[in-house]
């Protein structure tokens, strides 16, 4: 079965194919990525990288028996893009979704990318003077166990929060704004990660409906209104 993955909730966009197997033991074949920085270049390729990657394993998109993305929270217009794809395409061709919080995703490239044997606290920029955190353990298997879900925290009243935690791999942007050193600042979530976390999902059989492929903001969508200095742009 064909997975097409999207990873947008970064500035970023990530595209991912790949076939799954419904056992954990024939994970299918390594997905074919594509990736490009900058949030531009979401809107202008993300169709042509989806199409680009049909084409090359020579399969249409009627042909998808999954479709997942990373919903949430993160860049406002990256986050219902993702949304917005994949909501389309599961329409057009009754396809069901699997939705990977995005702070879940980069946990899972962290430990992909350099391992951790602790839990790992994701720390994201929000933007107007706030931060998207989460924490995860993610086991040698790739498998995540979320410690605490992801939340939305002024930077301002941050302190006692993480009076709280007694961890060692901290990772995301936001860490700098708090004064924290990540271990790897470089680490962004690929689609090849919410491909992977969206395979487990399936095979637990976790999966929605297009019409409730929702992107998650943990704040209000008119709340870049009211900065729009700070809203993200297309």
């Amino acid at each position: 079965m064909w997975l097409l993955a999207l990873e947008t909730a970064f500035n970023q966009l990530s595209v991912a194919l790949t076939n799954v197997s419904s056992t954990a033991a024939n994970s299918g074949i390594a997905p074919q990525v594509i990736s490009l920085a900058g949030a531009r270049m979401q809107t202008h390729s993300v169709l042509p990288s989806i199409d680009r990657l049909l084409s090359e394993q020579g399969i249409s998109s009627n042909q998808l028996g999954l479709l997942a993305f990373s919903c949430g929270p993160g860049a406002f217009t990256g986050v219902r893009l993702g949304a917005t794809v994949v909501q389309a395409l599961g329409w057009a061709h009754c396809v069901p979704v699997v939705a990977v919080p995005s702070l879940q995703a980069l946990a899972h490239a962290y430990a992909r990318l350099h391992g951790a044997s602790a839990p790992i606290v994701c720390v994201v920029d929000a933007k107007m003077g706030e931060v998207f955190t989460a924490i995860y353990q993610v086991a040698s298997t790739g498998q995540v166990t979320e410690l605490q879900a992801p939340a939305l925290r002024p930077i301002a009243s941050i302190a006692a929060w993480q009076l709280t935690l007694a961890y060692d791999y901290y990772v995301g942007d936001g860490c700098a704004l708090l004064g924290i050193a990540p271990n790897h600042s470089d680490v962004l979530p690929s689609a090849e990660d919410v491909a992977s976390l969206a395979q487990a999902q399936w095979q637990a059989g976790t999966t929605i409906d297009a019409t409730n492929a929702l992107p998650v903001y943990l704040r209000g969508a008119d709340a870049w209104k009211k900065s729009p200095s700070t809203a993200p742009a297309l």
